[in-house]
């Protein structure tokens, strides 16, 4: 599963090969924008809200490896992986930390899609 406002320039075939259920996660220099992880042993142990977040730190890179099964019980109501799912896997410890260390960009605001365009017209050669 992957956000579709999210480009990672790498980490399916990492993410993929993890132990389900697993979550991508890279490095960023200011993690207030999009909240942060905190993990123990490879796995994830907590999450922090945007709000509670800033500096550098590992953030949740929107690329998961999810089994089926986890979705068994599922009655086709909407439902966010981010608030109902994945806080039942990390009280479980069950969610798995893929560190990647890769391109990352949110491309999910005007701003953001702008500059991954013009990053990409520079053939990837100036900083994303």
């Amino acid at each position: 599963v992957t956000n579709a406002d999210t480009w990672l320039g790498s980490g399916v075939a990492e993410t993929s090969e993890a132990v389900a259920p697993a979550m991508a996660s890279v490095q960023v220099n200011n993690t207030e924008r999009y909240g942060s992880i905190q993990v123990r042993q490879n796995k994830v142990a907590s999450f922090k809200e945007k709000h509670d977040s800033g500096g550098p730190g590992l953030i949740n890179a929107g690329l998961y490896h999810l089994h089926a099964d986890l979705f068994r019980d599922w009655g086709g109501e909407p439902f966010s992986l981010e608030q109902t799912l994945f806080p039942k896997l990390v009280a479980g410890g069950e969610l798995r930390a893929v560190p990647l260390k890769t391109d990352f960009i949110d491309i999910g605001i005007p701003d953001d899609y702008y500059r991954f365009c013009r990053w990409i017209d520079s053939e990837k050669t100036g900083v994303l």
